[in-house]
C-alpha cells in the first residue's frame, strides 16, 4: 500500500472540509424580482456573498456616519448658540460696566469740585483746611469696588464739614449784622477819608456823602445807640455801638430819630440830613472807628459775607 492510500485512510474528513469552505466562498444569493402583474419574466439580481456583506457593512457605516455628523451638527449648533448667547451677555456687561465707571467717574469728579469749593470756603471764613482731595476723577474696573467705598467715606467728610460749616455760617451771618456793610445814605462822595485841603484843611476821619436835605440814614449795622445828640463840629450827631470794638458816627443831622440805649436794626432809619454843625450844604459825615480809632469807611460800603470775612481775617479794623 503506498503513502497516498495510507493518508487518506488515516485522515478522511480532509477532503470534505475543503468542499464545505469553498462552497462557502463561492455562495451566491439571487434577488427576483416579480412583476405585478405576474407577466414578463421576472428580474433576476445575482450576487456573491461578499458583495452582500460589503455592501451591508457601507451601509451601516454610512449610517454610523451620518449619525455622528448628525450628532456633531448638533453639539455645534448649541455651541455656537451658547457662544451667541455669551458674547451678547458679554457686550451687555461690558455696556453695564462702562457705564457704572462713567457714573462713578462723574460722582468723583463731582466731589473733587465740592472739595475745591469747600476749602475756598473754609479759607474765606477762615477755618482749617483739609486734605480731602481726589488725585483723579478717572476709575479702572477692577478698582470700582474700592472707588465706591471711597465715595462713601467722602460724603461722610463731607457731610461733617457742612455741619462744621452751617455752623460757621451761623456765626458769620450774627457777626455780619453787627459789622458795617451798607450805604447809610445814597449820594455822591465829596470827601474822602484821610488828609484834606477844602474846605478845612486837615485829616478828614470820615466820607461826607453828599445828599438831599431831609433823606433818610440808615444804621449800617445792628447794635446800640451809644449817643444821640450834640457833638461840637457834628452837629446832631448819632454814635452806635456794634460791638467787638466797633462803632460808626453820622454828623451834620438835622433830625435824630432813635434815643441813647435804643437797639438798632441794620438798614433801620435813625435820622435825616442836615446842614447843622461844621457844614458847607446837606451831607452826611459818617465815621467807622475801631477801638475809638477812625478807618477808611470805604471798605466797609456795600460788603458782603466774603468781603466781610477777609477783613476779619486779616484784622483790617
Amino acid at each position: 500500500m503506498n503513502a497516498g492510500s495510507r493518508q487518506s485512510r488515516e485522515n478522511p474528513a480532509t477532503p470534505i472540509l475543503w468542499y464545505n469552505m469553498s462552497m462557502k466562498e463561492k455562495r451566491h444569493y439571487t434577488l427576483v424580482l416579480v412583476p405585478h402583474d405576474a407577466q414578463g419574466e421576472p428580474l433576476k439580481l445575482r450576487f456573491s456573498s461578499r458583495w452582500l456583506y460589503g455592501a451591508v457593512a457601507v451601509f451601516l457605516a454610512l449610517i454610523i456616519l451620518a449619525s455622528a455628523s448628525l450628532l456633531y451638527s448638533a453639539a455645534l449648533s448649541r455651541r455656537l448658540v451658547s457662544y451667541e448667547l455669551a458674547m451678547k451677555t458679554t457686550q451687555e456687561q461690558k455696556a453695564e460696566i462702562n457705564q457704572f465707571s462713567l457714573k462713578t467717574a462723574l460722582i468723583k469728579q463731582a466731589l473733587q469740585d465740592l472739595a475745591n469749593k469747600d476749602q475756598e470756603l473754609r479759607r474765606l471764613l477762615g477755618l482749617e483746611a483739609r486734605g480731602w482731595g481726589l488725585k483723579s476723577a478717572s476709575l479702572k474696573l477692577d478698582t470700582e469696588v474700592k472707588s465706591l467705598k471711597d465715595v462713601d467715606r467722602q460724603i461722610d467728610t463731607r457731610r461733617a464739614s457742612y455741619v462744621e460749616l452751617k455752623q460757621k455760617v451761623e456765626l458769620v451771618k450774627a457777626r455780619f449784622a453787627y459789622t458795617p456793610s451798607i450805604w447809610p445814605v445814597k449820594g455822591r462822595l465829596n470827601s474822602f477819608f484821610g488828609y484834606r485841603y477844602y474846605p478845612w484843611r486837615g485829616f478828614h476821619s470820615g466820607l461826607d456823602i453828599e445828599s438831599d436835605y431831609g433823606t433818610p440814614i440808615r444804621a449800617t449795622a445792628s447794635g446800640t445807640v451809644q449817643f444821640a445828640g450834640w457833638e461840637r463840629g457834628y452837629g446832631k450827631a448819632i454814635i452806635v455801638n456794634h460791638g467787638s470794638n466797633l462803632t460808626t458816627l453820622y454828623g451834620h443831622l438835622s433830625k435824630i430819630t432813635v434815643k441813647d440805649g435804643e437797639q438798632v436794626i441794620k438798614g433801620q432809619r435813625i435820622g435825616l440830613v442836615g446842614v447843622t454843625g461844621y457844614s458847607t450844604g446837606p451831607h452826611l459825615h459818617y465815621e467807622v472807628r475801631w477801638a475809638g480809632n477812625p478807618v477808611n469807611p470805604s471798605r466797609y460800603l456795600s460788603m458782603n459775607l466774603l468781603t466781610a470775612s477777609r477783613v476779619w481775617n486779616h484784622s483790617l479794623y
